[in-house]
């Protein structure tokens, strides 16, 4: 059990790293600080981001550490 939630902490650090850099890569890209209307791009991107990731994110661990069946 120990493992199983080490391996997860690892897997939810490794995947921050892209998550970051691709925040970055928008921050450069969109320019945000220049217009409301790209803040608000900005913004609807990093929503984006956030809820794509997550799916992503959830869906790795529950296919690489399934929980067991009891009945």
């Amino acid at each position: 059990m120990k493992f199983r939630s080490l391996a997860i902490f690892l897997i939810i650090g490794l995947l921050l790293v892209p998550a970051w850099l691709l925040l970055k890569f928008m921050q450069r890209v969109i320019q945000p600080r220049q217009s409301p209307a790209r803040l608000f791009l900005y913004f609807m991107g990093c929503f984006l981001l956030v809820v794509v990731y997550t799916i992503f994110l959830v869906g790795l661990v529950t296919r690489l550490f399934p929980l067991p069946l009891t009945h």
